[in-house]
């Protein structure tokens, strides 16, 4: 009687094993075949083996579909490993990401799906691997605004990947050029992170949006961030030319007076200088800015900028202090 029963139990597990072998040929000879699909998954259920059912499904993936076969083997792959595997298994994984590659109309649920397994796992940098080629190859803006706003969200609230939220901020900002809160945002985290490049390049973009008042405010703020932060005097410089305001001339003095910056920036800050002060009337502080230019100039310089103190300190009727620098002449 145990043989019997050993003897039909081998003859069902044959026949079992032949009705796979059947269905797998059929697929690989026609992977749109959904019978045959239908056949390899009652026998997964059958058997409890769903791994050569799921590696059937893989390798149907890897292979070159039509857009409607794709579509329907994507669906039916992910829909079985998610039945048969962990919600984190690296062949649900696997599957999901070759979905993404092979059917165009499975980007956001196939995505939505990988975002979960990658967050629950706190996988992030897969995850904004994941977003990087969802951005990379999204055509719709609207899309890839969303898309950016949540990368940027994930790298700088749970990755602590500051620098790569800025570079999807970067991109996110051109698409919507009128949020003042993002901009407030990506201004943060510049200054968080001490990228002064990006943040000047950022405000000089912004400049033709703001009021007059507000952008002179701005190129102030930009030639701060120059000498304090760059050391980049002659850049400043080129910033405060345009500026009229006390706070513009105060910022070349500092740049004139201050010996750590480049000698021929301090000569040009001087040079402004004077012209404005001479403009309105300000002979003594003309006088300033030519003893501090002595102090930066070769021979011939000094001597021409000798002369030109003592002319006008004769003017201004100091006859004395006029002398005396005729006489270093």
């Amino acid at each position: 009687m145990q043989s019997d029963d050993r003897e039909a139990s081998e003859n069902a597990a044959a026949e079992t094993d032949e009705t796979f072998a059947a269905a797998a040929a059929a697929v690989r000879a026609d992977v749109g075949d959904e019978d045959a699909w239908d056949q390899l998954e009652d026998f997964a259920a059958a058997t409890q083996r769903p791994d050569d059912v799921a590696a059937l499904y893989r390798e149907a993936l890897s292979g070159s579909l039509s857009d409607g076969v794709a579509s329907t083997i994507a669906q039916r792959a992910v829909q079985f490993h998610e039945e048969w595997f962990r919600e984190d298994s690296p062949v649900l994984v696997e599957v999901l990401q070759r979905v993404l590659e092979v059917d165009p109309t499975a980007s956001e649920w196939a995505f939505q799906r990988l975002t979960v397994v990658f967050t629950v796992g706190e996988r992030w940098d897969e995850l904004l691997a994941l977003y990087d080629r969802e951005i990379a190859a999204a055509v719709d803006e609207h899309r890839k605004a969303t898309l950016l706003e949540e990368a940027a969200q994930t790298a700088k609230d749970f990755a602590g990947a500051t620098d790569r939220a800025i570079g999807y901020l970067q991109q996110l900002l051109p698409l919507r050029p009128g949020d003042k809160q993002l901009a407030s945002g990506l201004e943060r985290l510049l200054e968080r992170g001490e990228r002064w490049e990006d943040l000047i390049a950022l405000w000089r973009d912004r400049l033709p949006s703001l009021a007059d008042e507000a952008a002179d405010e701005r190129r102030l703020r930009i030639a701060e961030l120059y000498v304090e932060r760059l050391g980049k005097a002659a850049e400043a410089i080129e910033e405060l030319r345009a500026l009229s305001s006390d706070e513009a001339t105060a910022m070349l003095e500092r740049i004139a007076k201050d010996d750590a910056l480049d000698a021929d920036a301090r000569r040009e800050a001087l040079q402004l200088l004077r012209e404005r002060y001479t403009a309105e009337d300000r002979t003594t502080a003309v006088i300033a800015t030519l003893d501090t230019a002595l102090e930066l100039a070769d021979t011939s310089e000094r001597i021409a900028l000798h002369r030109d103190a003592a002319e006008r300190l004769r003017a201004a009727g100091a006859h004395a202090e006029a002398m005396e620098h005729l006489g270093d002449v």
